[in-house]
């Protein structure tokens, strides 16, 4: 999701608007600053909207009419009626451009229609894998409802109608029939969308000969020459009146190429002359945020590797039917900025939908569900995951046995509907399918509290690796996880280990682990990295403390996965505070008491004392 900076106060006339019209990511800064916790109440974020003088920022086109005098030079006309400058009524900074002229019902509508010659310097544009953002206004005695926008090249015309709106500043998307009026919104319009959908969703595809087909639409709009902002009364036959709408903050998001500064010290800069990749997991609605394009720009600056978890609900909500669409779009932002996929296949203990939780089918039911679950994800994706974790979390979390069917549902991390007692053969299975559907991606076991050579659990785990060795199971790694909490969440339980006080005791330990790994033949995954900091009522000294420690913990992974060949990622579960899972509630609680801030950046998307330890570590491996 690249955002392109329509900022229109920069532009200069015509005959001179320059490519850096475009703007670039700025690159971080190659020295290691001084890192300050910002105190809030109980040291729990305070999120706000950020600023484009921020790195990355460069999605936040507030004020992008600012100093713009003369439309038609800028390339903002309408045939339909006129455009000037409003310096009285606008959404941020000292102006917007509104439309004056009067429409009936249907597709009567008022416009403005943007030149790409004179606003990009080139003859066209693809908009097919973006999403427009505006701020517009409609006076309360309106009979406007709906906002478009349309697709202009030669005597074509694609108009795309599902604009979703906000109430600006919530970001409570919804569709909505009828626009609020009277105060400036917020408006989302989903091209990629749209086209990803079938039949495609838009209100008319049209040329000289009549309707456009699929292919030829979606021609127009890849080779857009001028684009439209329309605004329409849909009632039919409704009589023509005078009015006008006004226009602010115009940007646009493009998914899957973005701008990354190859120039800049970063994580994947320096991990691309390593022997592992490192990546962050994201989920979707994170990924293609409309109001917070900055979390893909860090994301795909940084990381080379993107994780991604399409669940069995996901996937396959109701038995039989299944939604490929997020995980189709996750795949080609990853594609497109360069970054190989981590994803996880599906064969899990919960994250499943009810219909395989409520134990209606048979454990023989289950295997060619499973199995045709598996071919069908391996065989759309192949080529395109390089590592699939094909089975997580099997052992039950007191080491001594796998998660199965014939315990209960509850506690959470006891039941599995893939597993009959000891009866382990639909993992099995899972991996052999998986194999058969994707030959050439690595297939790993993944599993939590695994990663410390001699701790009950991580060694029932390494047994069973040795178990799949032996019988021929196409494994080619395992995968730990390290939700590693400071201090420990649960000491001294079988749930976590205390040793992560006492840092090289425990980074030994999994230094141990990784190698009796590859005595197996096998390679390593740091899959799910974070460090969650007990962080209530701890005071400014003591919170920096242990955001330091925390950054000795990352950097210490990182030095055991560089000085292991076969550590092949280092993954972390999310990069910025902002959208971790541990979700620190106003008043310091979530499902983890008082823990928070686990990420390499903060939730300003400001890199911690933890980021610039790794990227020393990668810098000098």
């Amino acid at each position: 999701m690249f955002v392109i900076a329509l900022v229109l106060a920069a532009c200069q006339p015509a005959t001179s608007i320059p490519p850096t019209a475009i703007r670039t990511a700025e690159p971080q800064p190659t020295s290691t600053p001084t890192y300050t916790p910002i105190p809030t109440a109980a040291n729990t974020p305070s999120y706000v909207r950020y600023a484009s003088s921020e790195p990355y920022a460069s999605y936040d086109f507030d004020d992008s009419f600012e100093n713009v005098s003369d439309l038609d030079a800028y390339g903002i006309t309408s045939a339909l009626n006129t455009v000037t400058v409003n310096t009285t009524n606008y959404n941020m900074g000292q102006q917007s451009i509104q439309a004056d002229g009067s429409i009936g019902g249907g597709q009567d509508s008022l416009s403005f229609d943007f030149s790409i010659q004179k606003i990009l310097g080139s003859s066209s544009y693809d908009f097919s894998n973006k999403t427009i953002v505006l701020s517009v206004f409609i006076p309360a005695d309106s009979p406007i409802d709906e906002i478009w926008f349309e697709a202009d090249k030669g005597d074509e015309f694609v108009d795309i109608t599902n604009a979703k709106i906000s109430e600006y500043p919530s970001f409570s998307w919804s569709w909505t029939s009828t626009l609020p009026k009277g105060k400036w919104v917020e408006a989302v319009i989903d091209i990629r969308d749209t086209f990803s959908q079938n039949p495609p969703n838009w209100g008319w595809a049209k040329g000289p000969n009549g309707a456009l087909t699929n292919e030829e639409a979606l021609q127009v709009v890849q080779h857009c020459e001028t684009f439209k902002i329309r605004a329409l009364n849909s009632t039919p036959g409704a009589s023509a009146v005078s009015t006008s709408f006004l226009l602010d903050d115009l940007r646009w998001l493009e998914r899957d190429s973005l701008n990354i500064d190859t120039s800049a010290d970063s994580l994947r800069k320096y991990a691309a002359n390593t022997h592992l990749t490192i990546g962050s997991f994201a989920e979707y609605s994170d990924l293609f945020n409309v109001t917070d394009a900055k979390f893909s720009q860090v994301l795909a600056q940084e990381f080379n590797l993107l994780t991604i978890v399409p669940h069995f609900y996901q996937f396959e909500p109701s038995q039989g039917v299944i939604d490929f669409s997020q995980t189709d779009a996750m795949v080609d932002f990853a594609t497109g900025n360069h970054m190989a996929v981590f994803s996880y296949m599906g064969g899990w203990q919960n994250q499943l939908p009810d219909w395989l939780m409520n134990n209606s089918l048979s454990f023989s039911e289950l295997g060619p569900i499973l199995a045709n679950y598996i071919d069908t994800i391996g065989r759309r994706y192949a080529g395109k995951i390089a590592i699939w974790n094909v089975f997580s979390e099997v052992v039950n979390d007191n080491g001594n046995g796998f998660r199965n069917r014939q315990t209960p549902n509850i506690p959470y991390g006891v039941y599995s509907p893939w597993v009959d007692g000891s009866d382990t053969s639909l993992i099995k299975a899972a991996f052999r399918q998986a194999r058969i559907s994707d030959p050439n991606a690595i297939l790993v076991l993944n599993d939590y509290e695994t990663e410390e050579m001699g701790r009950q659990k991580a060694e029932f785990f390494y047994a069973f690796v040795k178990e799949l060795i032996a019988e021929g199971v196409p494994l080619d790694g395992v995968a730990f996880q390290f939700h590693a909490t400071y201090p420990p969440l649960y000491p001294n339980t079988p749930y976590e280990s205390p040793r992560i006080l006492e840092l090289p005791t425990y980074l030994s330990a999994v230094d141990a682990s990784v190698k009796r790994y590859d005595a197996l033949g096998l390679k390593v995954v740091f899959a799910e990295i974070d460090v969650p900091i007990y962080i209530k009522n701890i005071g400014q000294a003591e919170l920096s403390r242990r955001i330091d420690y925390e950054a000795q913990i990352y950097s210490g992974l990182m030095k055991v996965a560089l000085a292991n060949p076969n550590v092949i990622a280092f993954n972390t579960w999310g990069f910025s505070d902002r959208y971790s899972w541990v979700n620190v509630q106003p008043d310091g609680s979530n499902g983890d008491p008082g823990y928070g801030f686990p990420d390499m950046f903060d939730e300003f998307y400001l890199p911690k004392p933890a980021y610039y330890e790794v990227l020393n570590a990668l810098k000098n491996p």
